[in-house]
């Protein structure tokens, strides 16, 4: 892999950590800026760079580093309540940089992009919270979902203008050969 490359990895590992302490704390599932460093790896540095870079954060968190939410680390966070969204950042990355990898990608299809990714961190973290806190289904919606609809909507709505600006001025889009995008 080459120098720039696991720069990258680094930096949106800690990019991840950082947007981890930016934090509403919730009972079971706290509200962070998170899913804005996992999409904006995905739309940036594309499906397999955007993945290894969520691995490398639950891997620095599973090691003891403080980069989960409010600090936490240890692999029982890997397993608690919030466990299944934090597996789900590695799915929505790959998503996202799927989903958009063309470097010549529309505002639209990074759309599509980042809403496909967040529906995948839900898709993962709904179960397993329902499942880890022995909740109804219903229940894991109500405290799992519904209080994070309108602030994803806007990290969602932030992380689109952000990557389409970054690579209509060549900064990611990498496809699949790891070129950078042209404008």
């Amino acid at each position: 892999m080459k120098t720039q490359r696991i720069a990258l990895v680094a930096l949106f590992a800690a990019l991840t950590a950082v947007c981890a302490q930016i934090t509403v704390p919730l009972p079971l599932v706290p509200i962070t800026l998170q899913t804005f460093a996992v999409i904006m790896s995905g739309l940036l540095l594309g499906p397999g760079l955007g993945a290894l870079t969520q691995l490398v954060y639950l891997l620095l968190g599973a090691v003891g580093l403080p980069v989960f939410a409010g600090f936490h680390a240890g692999p029982a966070s890997l397993v608690g309540p919030s466990g299944g969204y934090l597996w789900g950042f590695v799915a929505a990355a790959f998503i996202a940089g799927l989903v958009s990898r063309d470097p010549e990608v529309s505002l639209g299809r990074l759309t599509v992009a980042a809403l496909a990714a967040t529906l995948v961190v839900y898709a993962v973290g709904l179960p397993w919270l329902a499942a880890v806190a022995h909740l109804p289904f219903s229940a894991a919606i109500e405290v799992g979902l519904v209080p994070f609809l309108p602030g994803d909507a806007a990290k969602v709505a932030l992380t689109i203008y952000l990557a389409w600006a970054l690579r209509r001025r060549g900064v990611g889009g990498q496809a699949q050969t790891g070129k950078p995008s042209g404008s």
